[in-house]
């Protein structure tokens, strides 16, 4: 680096090279003023052969008479920039103004591009924003990129465990406030640390939501579905996506006690006469393990009878009805015979010419039947919550009581056909295991489950008793 005469700015020689690798024989000067002044101008002047071959010419060969007239002609030019920085001539180029990018536009260029599972991921980004800032999930979208930071998880993470704490993820129990993330707000402390010892279900939500928003900023998504915005996306956001909750998720594995299945299984055939709807909503994730969102979509059109007269219940991706599996790129369908019980109720409690709620349905679909009559989301929500209020009177445990059936569904399953076919049968996304991707689309018919392998003895074991010492 030489400097001028009168000691303002600095310069080096360049050299550029042409795209097969070799260098272009002319010399290039770089010049650098105060305040970030950058000038690079070409002198003109010949790079010789012996020069023009070495990659640090300027240093290795500084003797040379090409390097020696291309620094002088440097100190000269370098001191007629100094002249007219010194009169204010010169000033550093202004940075290009980059315009922060909204979360509204996130939404849109990801709605449009992004994978099949998008609204879900779009619904969670919401709900971590909401969380945190203690506002609606519908206020978030102004939001820039640039107000994403790493307290941010932590502040969410807080917020959803004393949602939690206040019962409000017990759904059939409480009514939401429509401001409890502004009420969580007012509570929470300055500097919030979540409980990072204590296991409860609400950290193993967390963990998903936060998964689920990570991937609509991520690295991956940036690449391929942002691929629009991404370069208006802030350096500091990787920060806010690297930065990591530090809580424990509990054993979430099947483990009813015998005595509250014995009571479940006992109190089934009250249900029945009390609360037929219930009963059927109950009784089809009993001997199925659907998901709660495929029982809500399920229409009585998914149901076929196979050619030894077996009706099915069949789920699959439907994109024409608005439905998609959760695992949305397999192929693999689930069909499931469904108990005699629940065939001949259906005419009950399913009436004629309604339809059915699907709100994101092409209205050609809309007049489909609900597979248990439900005409609206609110009946369907309902309905759900008298089911989860009866689990929770018969000693069911926990935030989402319907799933408990269906990870029953996964132990009896397991047990009877193994651990690839119960994966298979209960939609779990190929390559989810190990041996997951070896057997996808190789499980063959799925195997009814009847009341014998679905009892309190076949699926509890039979009851310890006491032992009495002998006299």
């Amino acid at each position: 680096m030489s400097k001028s005469a009168s000691q303002i700015g600095s310069f080096s020689l360049q050299r550029n090279r042409k795209p097969e690798g070799d260098f272009y024989p002319r010399w290039l000067v770089q010049f650098r003023l105060p305040g970030g002044v950058r000038r690079r101008e070409s002198s003109l002047l010949p790079v010789c052969e012996r020069c023009l071959g070495v990659d640090d010419a300027a240093e290795s060969r500084a003797a040379c008479a090409c390097v020696r007239d291309a620094r002088a002609w440097g100190k000269v030019r370098l001191d007629e920039l100094a002249l007219e920085w010194k009169a204010g001539r010169l000033a550093a180029k202004a940075e290009p103004v980059v315009r922060p990018v909204t979360l509204a536009e996130v939404a849109a260029v990801y709605r449009e591009r992004g994978p099949d599972d998008r609204e879900g991921c779009l619904r969670a980004l919401g709900r971590v924003l909401a969380a945190s800032r203690g506002c609606g999930e519908d206020e978030v979208w102004s939001l820039t990129l640039n107000d994403l930071v790493p307290d941010m998880w932590d502040e969410f993470a807080w917020s959803y465990q004393e949602y939690e704490r206040r019962g409000w993820t017990k759904r059939g129990e409480v009514e939401v406030p429509a401001d409890a993330w502004a009420q969580i707000k007012r509570a929470r402390p300055a500097h919030a640390d979540p409980d990072r010892t204590s296991a409860t279900t609400g950290n193993t939500s967390i963990f998903s939501l936060m998964r689920k928003a990570k991937a609509v900023l991520g690295p991956e998504s940036r690449d391929s579905y942002l691929k629009p915005l991404r370069e208006r996306f802030p350096e500091s956001l990787r920060k806010w996506w690297e930065t990591r909750i530090n809580i424990k998720t509990p054993d979430t594995r099947f483990s009813l006690s015998p005595d509250v299945y014995e009571r479940m299984w006992a109190g089934l055939s009250a249900l029945k006469q009390d609360d037929p709807q219930t009963w059927a909503l109950l009784r089809l994730h009993w001997t199925t393990g659907l998901r709660p969102c495929e029982a809500r979509a399920a229409r009585l059109s998914w149901l076929e009878v196979d050619a030894d007269g077996v009706v099915m219940l069949v789920v699959r991706n439907r994109p024409q009805e608005g439905f998609t599996m959760k695992d949305s790129t397999t192929k693999q369908e689930r069909p499931w015979p469904l108990p005699a019980d629940l065939l001949e109720l259906l005419p009950r409690i399913v009436k004629e010419g309604r339809p059915v709620f699907y709100d994101n349905a092409p209205d050609a679909y809309r007049q489909a039947q609900h597979l248990l009559g439900c005409e609206t989301v609110h009946a369907w929500e309902k309905v759900y919550r008298r089911a989860s209020a009866w689990l929770r009177g018969m000693g069911v445990e926990g935030t989402q009581t319907l799933y408990n059936l269906r990870k029953l569904v996964a132990t009896v399953k397991v047990a009877n056909e193994g651990l690839e076919k119960a994966q298979l049968a209960l939609g779990h996304a190929p390559g989810s295991t190990v041996t997951m991707s070896n057997y996808a689309g190789t499980s063959g018919a799925i195997k009814a489950l009847d009341d014998e392998a679905l009892s309190p003895q076949a699926v509890m074991g039979m009851r310890r008793v006491p032992w009495v010492m002998p006299k």
